[in-house]
C-alpha cells in the first residue's frame, strides 16, 4: 500500500503531538509511569500476545468466509431452502454472543480440557461475533442482483460454477468485503471477553492483545498498563485497516455496477495487495480454462455440477404461482414454520448449557419454583428495551449532527475524520473498565452511578453504526441534487431538513438496526458490572441502641442502618480475595472500631460461615452474624434491573440451564418482533426515499 507523503507526515506529526500531550499528562498523573509498565509481568510478552490474538482472529474469519459465502449463495439463490434458511438465520443472528459465552467455554473445557478448550471456545465464539455480517452481506448482494445482469448471464448461457465466479462472485465482493469489516469490528468487539473471562469459580484466559488490557485492570490494577495495552490495540486495529481494508475497498470499487450516466471513471488501484489478490484471480482463472479442456475434468463436472440458476423468467413463473395462495393461509404456515425451528435452536440452546454447567435440563418446574425471579422477565425485558432507547437516542443525536457538520466542511472532516477511525476501531469491551472507573469516581456507586455506566456502556456499542452510516448516506447524495437545491434557494437549515434528512432517512434506519443488535449484546456486560461488587453483611444487637455501622472494606466505605435491632445490607468490596476492613459501631452513647479481615470469594461461590460473634458494647452487645473472619461471601457485582441482567446472573450465580434458557429465548424473541414490527415497517417507509439511479 503506498501512502501520500504529505499524509505520512501529518499522521507522523499526530502521533508526535499526541504522544507528548500523553506523556506529559502522564507523568502528571502517574509520575512512575515507565517504571509501572516495566513492572507488569505480562509487557515482555506483548509481541507474542499480538500474534495469538491476529492467529484467533484469522482462524475465526476463515470459519466465517466459509460458512457465510456458502449459506447466503444458497439462500439467495434457491427458493427452496431460503424458506427454512433465512428465518433461521434471523433466530440465530438475533442470540446474543456474550449471552451464552460463559457456558461455551464451559463446554469446550469439559471437552477438550486445559488451553485447547478454551482456545477452540473462543475462536468459535468470536466466529459467532462475526459471521453474520458476511453472510447477510452476501444473501442481501445476490438477491439485489439486477435483472439486466440476469438477462446477460441467461443469454451467455452462463450456469452452474462458471455463473458464480465469472457474474455472481464479482458482483457481490463491495457487499462482501463491506460485511468483513463489519465482521472484524464485531471480532474486536468481543476478543477482550474472549481472552479473559470470569465467571463462577474460575477465571479462564489465553494469551492475547485482550488479555493483557483486561489483566492489567483486574489483576494488576494499573490504569497506566491498560492505557499502554489501548495504545498497542488501536495501532494494531488501526494498521490492519490501513493496511488491509482500505486497499480491499479500492479495489472493490472495480466491481461496482455503474449505473448513472456520465459518472466518473475509476481510478487505476495503487494498492500492492489489490494488485496482488488481482494477479491471483488471473493464474486461477487461466488454470480453470486450462483444467476445463482435460476430458477428466469434463467427465467430473457432468457428475458433479451445481443446481441450475433460475433466472429472470422462470422466477416470474414462480411468483405468478404464489399469487394463487391464500395469503393468511401463507402466513400460518411461515408462523408455524418459524416456531418450531424458534423451539428447536432454543432446546438445543438449552442443551448445549445444561452440557456446560453439567446441570441436567429436565426439571423446568423446579428452576421455576427456586428462582420466582423468572416472572420478572417481561418487566426485565422492557427495561431493558427502555435503557437501550436512552442510549440510542444520544447516540443518534450526537452522530447526526456530527456527521452533518463534518461532511459538510472539509477542514473539520480532515480533522475528526481519523479520530472517528480510530475510536470506531477501539473495541467497546476494552472501554469498559476505564468508563466504569470515570462514572464511579464523580457519581458514585448507587443506583444513578451504576444506571449512568449502565447507559454509557451501551453507548458504546451502538454510536458507530450509526455514524458511519450517516456520513456514507450523506457523501453519496448526488451532486445535482445539491445544485438543484443551490438554484432554489434551499440553504441551511432547510436544505438540512429537506434535502439531507430525507436522502440519508435509508441509511439511519439500517445503522439503527445494527445499533441496536449491537445494545443487546452490550446489555449483558452493561447491566451487570463485574468490576468490583458488593457482599451480604448483618448483625443483630440488645441491650443497645445502635444507629449505625459503617463499615470501610479496603478503600470502600459502606454505612449501614441500623433499626428493631437488626442491622442488615451490603458492603462494598473493590473485587475478590482477602481485605483489611473495620467495623465502626456507632450509638447515642459512642462508638467502638473493630478491625475485620473479609474474604471476597467468585461470584456464584458457596458462601462459608462460622458462628456468630457476640461483642459487648456499653450496657448491652452486638452479635456479629456475616462476614466473619475465617468465612467468604460471593461477590454480588454490580447491576441494574434488565434482561442483560438477568442472563450473567443465572449464569454466573444461579448456575440454572432452564433459566439460562429462558432469558436468552426471551432476548431472542424480543429482538426478532423488533426487527418485524418496528423496524421491518420504518425500513418500508425508507423505500420512498431511496434516490432512482437510472
Amino acid at each position: 500500500m503506498q501512502i501520500r507523503r504529505g499524509l505520512l507526515i501529518k499522521i507522523i506529526i499526530g502521533l508526535a503531538v499526541l504522544l507528548s500531550i500523553a506523556s506529559i499528562m502522564t507523568h502528571k498523573q502517574f509520575p512512575e509511569w515507565v517504571g509501572e509498565i516495566q513492572s507488569n509481568p505480562n509487557t515482555p510478552n506483548l509481541p507474542y500476545f499480538v500474534l495469538r490474538t491476529m492467529l484467533r482472529m484469522i482462524a475465526a474469519y476463515v470459519l466465517v468466509v466459509i460458512f457465510g459465502i456458502t449459506y447466503g449463495l444458497i439462500a439467495g439463490l434457491y427458493e427452496k431452502p431460503r424458506k427454512v434458511m433465512l428465518p433461521l438465520l434471523d433466530i440465530l443472528q438475533s442470540i446474543p454472543v456474550l449471552g451464552y459465552l460463559p457456558a461455551a467455554i464451559l463446554f469446550f473445557i469439559n471437552l477438550f480440557p486445559g488451553e485447547l478448550g478454551v482456545e477452540i471456545a473462543s475462536v468459535l465464539l468470536i466466529f459467532t461475533g462475526e459471521v453474520w455480517a458476511v453472510t447477510f452481506g452476501v444473501y442481501g448482494a445476490v438477491r439485489n442482483l439486477p435483472e439486466d445482469l440476469k438477462s446477460v448471464g441467461r443469454a451467455f448461457g452462463l450456469n452452474g460454477f462458471v455463473y458464480l465466479r465469472k457474474l455472481l462472485l464479482p458482483f457481490i465482493f463491495p457487499s462482501f468485503i463491506t460485511g468483513s469489516i463489519l465482521a472484524w469490528g464485531g471480532g474486536w468487539y468481543f476478543l477482550v471477553a474472549c481472552e479473559f473471562m470470569t465467571f463462577g469459580r474460575k477465571t479462564y484466559t489465553l494469551p492475547g492483545i485482550g488479555y493483557y488490557l483486561a489483566s492489567s485492570v483486574y489483576v494488576q490494577h494499573s490504569i497506566v498498563s491498560a492505557l499502554f495495552g489501548l495504545a498497542i490495540f488501536v495501532l494494531l486495529i488501526f494498521s490492519i485497516d490501513k493496511l488491509v481494508w482500505a486497499p480491499l475497498i479500492e479495489y472493490s470499487e472495480k466491481f461496482k455496477v455503474q449505473t448513472l450516466e456520465g459518472a466518473e471513471p475509476r481510478k487505476k488501484t495503487s494498492s500492492h495487495l489489490a494488485l496482488f489478490i488481482e494477479s491471483i484471480f488471473d493464474r486461477l482463472d487461466d488454470l480453470q480454462d486450462a483444467l476445463r479442456e482435460l476430458r477428466i475434468t469434463q467427465r467430473i463436472h457432468q457428475l458433479v455440477k451445481l443446481p441450475d440458476i433460475k433466472f429472470a423468467d422462470i422466477e416470474f413463473e414462480l411468483h405468478t404461482v404464489e399469487i394463487m395462495i391464500d395469503p393468511r393461509r401463507m402466513r400460518i404456515r411461515n408462523l408455524v414454520l418459524f416456531s418450531i425451528l424458534f423451539a428447536v435452536v432454543m432446546y438445543s440452546v438449552g442443551l448445549f448449557v445444561a452440557a456446560s454447567l453439567q446441570k441436567p435440563l429436565s426439571n423446568f418446574e423446579l428452576s421455576i419454583h427456586n428462582h420466582p425471579e423468572v416472572y420478572s422477565l417481561p418487566w426485565l425485558t422492557l427495561s431493558s428495551v427502555a435503557r437501550i432507547f436512552v442510549a440510542y437516542v444520544i447516540a443518534l443525536a450526537w452522530t447526526l449532527a456530527a456527521a452533518i457538520i463534518i461532511t459538510r466542511s472539509k477542514t473539520l472532516s480532515g480533522i475528526f475524520m481519523p479520530l472517528f477511525d480510530i475510536g470506531q476501531s477501539v473495541p467497546a469491551l476494552a472501554l469498559f473498565p476505564f468508563i466504569i472507573i470515570v462514572v464511579f469516581r464523580y457519581l458514585g456507586t448507587g443506583p444513578l452511578g451504576v444506571e449512568t455506566a449502565s447507559v454509557l456502556l451501551l453507548l458504546t456499542g451502538t454510536q458507530w453504526y450509526l455514524l458511519f452510516n450517516i456520513i456514507g448516506a450523506i457523501r453519496r447524495i448526488p451532486g445535482d441534487i445539491t445544485e438543484a437545491a443551490n438554484c432554489f434557494g434551499i440553504k441551511d437549515w432547510n436544505f438540512v431538513r429537506y434535502v439531507i434528512l430525507p436522502a440519508i432517512f435509508p441509511a439511519i434506519i439500517v445503522g439503527s438496526i445494527q445499533a441496536w443488535g449491537g445494545a443487546w449484546n452490550a446489555s449483558i456486560v452493561s447491566e451487570y458490572i463485574n468490576y468490583g461488587g458488593h457482599i451480604p453483611f448483618e448483625a443483630n444487637y440488645s441491650g443497645v441502641m445502635l444507629t449505625n455501622i459503617t463499615a470501610t472494606v479496603s478503600d470502600k466505605t459502606t454505612t449501614i442502618p441500623c433499626a428493631a435491632g437488626t442491622c442488615k445490607g451490603m458492603l462494598e468490596v473493590s473485587g475478590v480475595g482477602v481485605h483489611n476492613a473495620s467495623l465502626e459501631l456507632r450509638s447515642i452513647s459512642g462508638s467502638i472500631l473493630i478491625p475485620l479481615a473479609l474474604n471476597v470469594s467468585e461470584v456464584g461461590q458457596s458462601a462459608t460461615s462460622g458462628n456468630p460473634v457476640k461483642l459487648p458494647f456499653y450496657s448491652g452487645y452486638v452479635t456479629l452474624i456475616n462476614p466473619l473472619n475465617g468465612s467468604s461471601s460471593p461477590l454480588h457485582p454490580y447491576s441494574v434491573q434488565g434482561l442483560g441482567a438477568f442472563i450473567s446472573q443465572a449464569t454466573a450465580e444461579w448456575g440454572d440451564p432452564w433459566l439460562v434458557t429462558l432469558a436468552i429465548a426471551t432476548m431472542s424473541l424480543t429482538i426478532i418482533l423488533l426487527n418485524r414490527i418496528v423496524w421491518s415497517y420504518l425500513f418500508a417507509k425508507a423505500e420512498r426515499y431511496k434516490f432512482e439511479m437510472t
